[in-house]
Formats: structure tokens, sequence, C-alpha cells
């Protein structure tokens, strides 16, 4: 089986190379098909099948098939994604008409998440004016891999909003590029994530602010177990002409063991002087006044470390509004229909 290495989550502006977060490699197995989704297609939502016609990643996707979907109306879609053993890519064209809220709700799955194999998925997006899309993103691959880009251009009065969480997969490879082309255009994102032992995250985040007043919210917390790794990368680019505009960075990060490895690079590029842009970051252990306090109540160290998990997760998760989704996200966590 021949196996392909390919550079992904490339950093906008590189810096020193030995923090090795300039870019990621993914070495895979060269895909064996092309994934056909399953959808959910309401009224107002056509759905179209081309050839890929992407210039990025074209090792990957070469050859299969691009799902074009266009947003009439306001609308909710739901496309599933099950993963053989082998390896499998797809594609999604996205567009959303003027004056349309549109959602597109993904799950990446495996019918057997023992024996799981590598999945590469691309999603473009053109958001027209006055316009929305909310883009949730779930991940439940066992020991499978994972590969997501998320690349969005954003009109006047338009908006992004990027909903990502991992709750399993060996490797995990995800990011989006964000343009907000648009005066009063917004990129919100939200990823949260539970790695597991050995397991491996890294991720890519970048928003161009091209218009003015426009508006970019960047956010990424989970938690990290024994011997996991996860590298983050978020960038806001301040660009000539986008005066007035505003971008935040932040992140979370729960450190359960001392043996895993964490990188964050937080980045602001910018070459516009009337702009606004912060990031801050919060890594480290539980707090020891927390655990003790919870302790006092008669709670074990593993009931409170899975409420801690878990509530990161679930402040992600709130921001869907499906509820078949969140069902499935709470079973992982182990809570009941009634909490």
């Amino acid at each position: 089986m021949d196996t392909i290495e390919i550079k992904v989550n490339k950093l906008p502006s590189p810096t020193m190379s030995r923090l090795k977060l300039n870019h990621a490699v993914m070495s895979i197995a060269a895909p064996q098909s092309f994934s056909v989704p399953v959808f959910n297609a309401p009224d107002g939502v056509a759905i179209n099948s081309r050839k890929y016609s992407g210039k990025d990643d074209r090792e990957l996707f070469d050859g299969s098939d691009e799902y074009s979907v266009e947003y009439k109306k306001d609308a909710e879609l739901t496309a599933e994604y099950d993963l053989d053993p082998g390896s499998t890519v797809s594609a999604l064209s996205i567009l959303v008409d003027d004056n349309v809220s549109a959602t597109l709700i993904i799950r990446y799955s495996a019918k057997d998440p023992s024996d799981c194999g590598f999945g590469g998925f691309k999603i473009r997006a053109e958001v027209g004016n006055n316009s929305s899309l909310h883009v949730v993103q779930l991940s439940v691959l066992g020991n499978g891999e994972l590969y997501t880009n998320v690349q969005s251009d954003c009109a006047e009065n338009s908006s992004v909003k990027l909903t990502t969480i991992c709750l399993g997969a060996s490797k995990a490879f995800i990011g989006a590029d964000c343009r907000l082309n648009g005066k009063r255009a917004c990129f919100d994102s939200d990823t949260a994530y539970i790695l597991g032992e050995g397991e491996m995250l890294d991720m890519n985040y970048n928003c161009d602010h091209i218009e003015r007043k426009t508006d970019s919210l960047i956010k990424a917390s989970g938690v990290m177990k024994a011997a996991s790794i996860k590298n983050s990368r978020q960038t806001i680019n301040f660009i000539k002409g986008c005066s007035a505009s505003k971008g935040a960075e932040s992140e979370e990060v729960l450190l359960l063991d001392d043996d895993v490895i964490n990188k964050s690079l937080p980045v602001i590029l910018c070459t516009e002087e009337d702009v606004e842009g912060e990031h801050g970051a919060s890594i480290g252990q539980p707090d020891e006044d927390e655990l003790y306090y919870l302790r006092s109540r008669g709670l074990d160290d593993e009931t409170i470390l899975g409420m801690l998990s878990s509530a990161k997760i679930l402040s992600a998760a709130a921001r869907i509004d499906h509820e078949p989704t969140v069902r499935i996200i709470k079973d992982y966590l182990g809570i009941s229909e009634e909490e």
C-alpha cells in the first residue's frame, strides 16, 4: 500500500523552525476510495456532484467528487461520513445566497471505531450579503485519523460560525481559513477536544480581516491526558484597509498528566493602525483549591476530572441547536437524558 506525506496546517507567517510549528506533516496511506456523505437535505437546499476543482491539497483530493451545496433559503443540512479501514476523502463546496441563514452539521464516525482508517475532508464556503453559515463538525473516530479544513469567504454583513468537537481520533489535523471580504463581516470559531492516551491533535486557524469593521474570535479549549500531543496555531491578520476591525484569540488547556506535550502559538499580524487585537491563554493542571472544595463535597478524583473534562465540551456543545448531535456528545461523555 502506497504511503504519501503531505504538509498541512501551514502557518501563514512562518516562525523559527525550532518550534516545529510552521506546518504539520501527515503520513497516510494513499486514498483508495472517495467517501459519499449521507445527506439529510431539506427543501431549499440544492445538492449536485462534480469532480474536485480546488487548488489546495491536490495530493489528497484529485479525482474525488466534490459535492456542491447551495442554500437558497433558511435551512439546516446534516451530512454523515462513515470511515472504513482504508483511506477515504471527500470535498464540499457551499454557497449561501444573500439574506439566508444556513446550518451545516457534519459527523465523522466509523461503524467499527477499533478498525478505522483515514478520512480527509475539505469544505469551501461562500457566504452572501446579509447571510450566515454555522458549520458544526463532530468527530468520533476511535483509532481513526482525520484531516479537515474549512475555507470561507464572507461578504458584507455576513458571518461564519464554526463549532468543532473532537471526541476521538488517534491523530487529527483540523483547521480553518476565513477571509472577511465585506464590511461588518464576522468569523467565530470554537473548538473543543478531549485527547486520550497517546492521541495527537494539530490545529491551525487563520482569519484575514480585509474590509472595515470586521470581527473575529478564535477560541479553543480542551483536556489532555497521558502522553497526548497538541499543537495549536491561531492567526489573525489585519490587512491594510480593515480599519475599525477587532480580533481576539483565546485558549484553555487542562493538563491531567505530566507527560503531555502542549504547544500553542497565537499570532497577530498587522498592517493597519486602527484595529484592536488580543490573545490570551490559560494552560495548566486543575486548581488545587477547586479540587479541595469538590473533594470536601464527597466527590472522588475520577468524578471530578470527568466533570472538568465534560465542562470543556459542553461549553462548545451549547452552540449547537441540533438535539441528535448534542445527544451523541452527551452519550460519549456518559451524561444521561435527565442530566
